[in-house]
């Protein structure tokens, strides 16, 4: 998404825009002033597959920014060319002076292929919706126009065995490859299931999900008779308790999968109360699946009631 607005400003015209520098103080190759310092932390992380990793990021904002911003980030092949990306909404108002921390996930979902083993750079810049992509200070390398190295990302060889994701009926195709955010994102219809085969213990499944808002759709809305809005259930025998989503939106969704002892595989059952139809083709469509990961989940603790008291030595008289 973000390669689309990778426009190429002189440092002096994104001077006067975002900081209104008189023309006086902005001679030939002068370079911009800053709009932000930027720090991430760790430098260094392992992404796995399937998996996630967390780093903290701390914008100082120095300079205003016209409207909210979006922040992209990128995950740089050997040859410096995208092969992931985690862009976001900048999560607060962007205002100088005003330090903003949150954390950053990356991930390798189950529903794309893994990426080769080895070491990646990770960069980081900040975009606003005309594309103008300002100066930051930060401590890494620009490797393109406001656009920094930050951190380096270990992507570890997948391990033989261990938990596959199969799909059932239901679900539509992968969506194209060219979507570098959500990798084999795939469109559920009226209902169907995936399952976790392989498992041979506790399982902690993350979903990424989203329920699209009628004004995204070119299809009519058809709501079960007793929907009053866009829900799906989700459910699977080796967890106790279903998982309710509701509303138009991306929800995160953690199942702890417990299956019973040699069972060795999990389904996941989604059933939607609501379906897009459209008229001309027949076309149904509901939930939105973005992201699949898991991790391995602990044990729980067993009941074990408090062994009695030894009874108290009698006073001696």
């Amino acid at each position: 998404m973000s390669s689309q607005h990778r426009a190429r400003l002189l440092p002096c015209l994104a001077a006067l825009a975002v900081l209104a520098l008189p023309a006086a103080g902005c001679g030939p190759g002068e370079p911009a002033e800053p709009a932000a310092r930027l720090e991430v932390t760790p430098g260094e992380v392992v992404l796995p597959y399937p998996g996630a990793a967390v780093l903290t990021v701390t914008w100082a904002p120095s300079a205003p920014l016209e409207d909210h911003p979006i922040v992209f980030v990128h995950l740089l092949g050997a040859d410096g060319g995208v092969v992931r990306t985690f862009d976001h909404h900048f999560p607060e108002d962007w205002v100088a002076g005003s330090e903003v921390t949150y954390p950053l996930g990356l991930w390798q979902s189950a529903l794309g292929p893994p990426l080769p083993d080895g070491a990646y750079d990770l960069s980081i810049g900040v975009y606003t919706p005309d594309g103008h992509r300002p100066a930051l200070e930060v401590e890494g390398r620009e490797v393109d126009e406001g656009e920094y190295v930050v951190a380096r990302v270990e992507a570890p060889p997948v391990a033989p065995g261990g938990p596959r994701l199969a799909f059932g009926d239901g679900w539509e195709p992968p969506a194209p490859p060219s979507d570098r955010q959500t990798f084999g994102a795939r469109w559920l219809g009226d209902g169907g299931s995936l399952e976790l085969v392989g498992v041979d213990g506790p399982l902690d499944l993350a979903l990424s999900v989203r329920l699209p808002a009628p004004d995204e759709m070119e299809s009519t809305l058809v709501l079960d008779p007793d929907a009053t809005e866009p829900a799906v259930e989700i459910s699977s025998p080796c967890t106790a308790e279903p998982v309710r989503v509701a509303g138009a939106g991306t929800r995160e969704v953690t199942l702890a999968l417990r299956p019973a002892e040699g069972v060795g595989s999990c389904p996941v059952v989604f059933d939607p109360g609501f379906v897009y139809l459209d008229p001309q083709t027949l076309r149904r469509l509901s939930v939105d699946l973005r992201r699949v990961l898991w991790t391995p989940g602990s044990e729980p603790e067993p009941d074990t009631e408090p062994e009695p008291a030894e009874p108290a030595a009698a006073a001696a008289p």
